[in-house]
């Protein structure tokens, strides 16, 4: 089940219908000339337009650039011009407008799942990305949602592919996202809770990346705290958050499973409560959760 749950926020984490800014290419259907601007030449022309100062420019090229990468594999593009291109989203990140970041960090993602798992350079997008990225969440509104839901996305996916497997690397970026579903935790502790796509996407990002940990033993008070806050989201009136927060709950529990979780009085309670809970949404809502 971990692995479905992994591979099915693989895929919703870098694609999305409903938002023309994430798919640009969604309704695109390629010719010739477009096949043409898809090679190296075309890419290096893209990747040229990201050092001009004009948002619009940029933006373009980052567009043209997802266009590309998601039209078929660019290896030979990738192993030239991987960490130049890698930098020069993490400067559209630091400075640019929210579209401009939410362009840049899909461009990251794609980079990292071209690259691939087990690839030193792999890693070293991860290691040069992770302060870019957490100094965005630090220092942007919380309101943004497309902002903070493209960076929380693209952290989940650099932290998967380039973590090595490493539990330290990994449960450092959990830390990260865990400060959004647990906002009295975060970086802005005075700010207002965090929008509902924001809150979501926290979610999915640190159930997704969850199901990349190999070797880490994490103390059953940890779990437990995560399925206090989870059971607390069960009943927010957003499905959304329901379904994200049901996901990271069974998560949870198949891990569980395998670490023999705290059987203890407290530990069992819990599991009535969410059991309850799960039963009374799907009465509430006939099943649709």
């Amino acid at each position: 089940m971990g692995k479905r749950i992994s591979q099915r926020k693989s895929a919703s984490l870098f694609e999305s219908e409903e938002d023309d800014t994430l798919s640009p290419s969604s309704t695109t259907t390629y010719d010739d000339t477009q096949e043409q601007e898809f090679d190296d030449s075309g890419l290096e022309k893209y990747l040229d337009d990201l050092y001009e100062k004009r948002g619009s420019t940029q933006q373009s090229a980052l567009s043209f650039t997802i266009d590309a990468f998601i039209s078929r594999l660019q290896h030979q593009f990738v192993e030239n011009n991987c960490i130049t291109l890698l930098h020069q989203c993490l400067n559209s990140i630091k400075k640019g407008s929210s579209k401009e970041i939410s362009l840049a960090c899909r461009v990251i993602g794609l980079l990292a799942l071209t690259v691939g798992r087990g690839n030193g350079a792999a890693h070293e997008i991860l290691e040069d990305s992770i302060t870019p990225l957490s100094q965005a969440l630090i220092s942007g509104s919380g309101s943004d949602s497309l902002k903070i839901s493209s960076i929380l996305d693209c952290l989940a996916v650099v932290t998967f592919v380039g973590g090595d497997d490493d539990p330290e690397e990994i449960k450092r970026s959990l830390q990260i996202m865990w400060q959004f579903i647990h906002s009295k935790s975060g970086p802005n502790v005075n700010a207002s809770k965090p929008p509902v796509a924001v809150l979501t996407a926290a979610i999915s990002a640190w159930s997704f990346l969850l199901t990349a940990i190999t070797g880490l033993r994490i103390n059953s008070e940890i779990w437990q705290h995560s399925l206090t806050r989870f059971s607390r989201l069960l009943d927010k009136h957003d499905r959304s958050i329901r379904v994200a927060s049901g996901e990271a709950i069974a998560l949870i529990f198949e891990i569980g499973q395998q670490e023999k979780l705290s059987a203890s009085a407290q530990m069992q309670g819990l599991r009535v409560k969410i059991l309850n809970q799960v039963r009374d949404l799907s009465v509430e809502t006939g099943g649709k959760g």
